[in-house]
């Protein structure tokens, strides 16, 4: 029962994202496409140290892939330093304003 449990906490897929509302998307998504994913987390500000440690965070909680979504209208600067401060951790997904809406 314990193996059980242990292997379906750490096939999850973590989400670290922008808004509430981006979290409600990434649920239904994954619900639609039977996709095992924890709940996703709120990043609340664009700051990359931040989205590294909730990455991190995920992962110690057992979770095997971490995505971080991040919107386009974001200035180049800020994409690229997070995109180095979450490499290893975490994957960066840029949202495009069409996939937004």
């Amino acid at each position: 029962m314990v193996f059980w449990y242990y292997w379906r906490r750490s096939n999850l897929i973590g989400f670290v994202v922008e808004g509430i509302t981006d979290k409600v998307v990434v649920k239904e998504i994954c619900k639609k496409l039977s996709i095992r994913c924890s709940d996703p987390k709120l990043m609340r500000g664009n700051k990359p140290q931040d989205a590294r440690d909730l990455a991190e965070s995920l992962i110690d909680e057992g979770r095997k892939f971490v995505l971080v979504l991040k919107d386009l209208k974001s200035s180049e600067e800020l994409l690229k330093e997070m995109e180095e401060k979450i490499r290893g951790v975490a994957e960066l997904i840029i949202v495009r304003r069409e996939i937004e809406s």
